[in-house]
Order: C-alpha cells, then structure tokens, then sequence
C-alpha cells in the first residue's frame, strides 16, 4: 500500500548543525528516513521492516519528528529526552498548522528510553515545552560547572 504525506525532521542543533529536513512522501514514510540518513551520513541502515523503529530512533538521538499521512489528516509527532532552542523556535512558530489534523498523536523518549504515547495537540504541546525547559535546565547546569 502507497502512503504519501510529509516528514519534516528538525534536528537536535548539538549532534547536526543543519536546518530543518523535510521530505514528501509518495511511496513510504521509510524512505524520508533513509534519504535523511543518507544525505548526512549518519550511519543508520533501515530496512523494509523498521517503518515504526526508524523514527523512533532518530528520535532516542535528540531529533524532533513530524510524520503527516494523507495531507495531514493524521499527524503523529516523536519527541526527542529533550527539546533544543531551534526544536521549539521551530515547534512554536508551526504548532498552529497541526490544528486542522483530523488524528494527532505522538511517542515521547522517556529518561529511562521507555516511549510514552501522547494524544492530542494539547498533550504534545505540553510535553514538548516541559522538555524544552529540562533542556534548559541542562544547558544552565552545564554552564555554571564551566564557570
């Protein structure tokens, strides 16, 4: 079965110092993944069976992801331990266009790697500004032990 939508992935700034990936989907959601792989010679081989796992693995590696299906209609998001500076710049100044999703839900990296699944634009919206603030509280702790 063809999907077709749209992954946008925005990467964790501190592992890759690039802007914003986005990838059209006409076949498979797999295949953006692998291009995002590919393009920035990250090492990750996915194959046919890891349509699930593959997100979920960029997302253990501090990237934020955004998988659309069928013109956004269903909209899941995987939310990195923690949500950067850029993540939530860009999170923030693009949440309202999710709004018209029929479906939205989302996995969240837990500190223990645990996945816990979030429902709803309000839930994730949640979840992505609490862990924008941890990182915040990293960043300011890795500072003052710098001082």
């Amino acid at each position: 079965m063809n999907e077709y939508g749209k992954v946008i992935i925005i990467p964790n700034e501190n592992v890759l110092a690039i802007g914003k990936y986005e990838h059209e989907v006409i076949n498979n959601h797999l295949d953006a993944f692998i291009d995002f792989s590919n393009k920035y010679n990250l090492g990750y081989h996915f194959t046919n069976d890891d349509s699930q796992f593959a997100p979920i693995t960029l997302a253990k590696d501090g990237h934020l992801i955004v998988k659309s299906v069928n013109n956004d209609e269903l909209v899941i998001f995987y939310i990195p331990r923690v949500i950067t500076d850029k993540q939530i710049e860009w999170y923030q100044y693009n949440y309202l266009n999710y709004f018209r999703a029929s479906q939205i839900g989302g996995f969240s990296i837990q500190d223990d790697d645990e996945i816990k699944q979030i429902i709803g634009l309000t839930n994730i919206n949640r979840e992505i500004k609490k862990k924008n603030i941890l990182y915040m509280k990293e960043v300011g702790n890795n500072v003052r032990k710098e001082i």
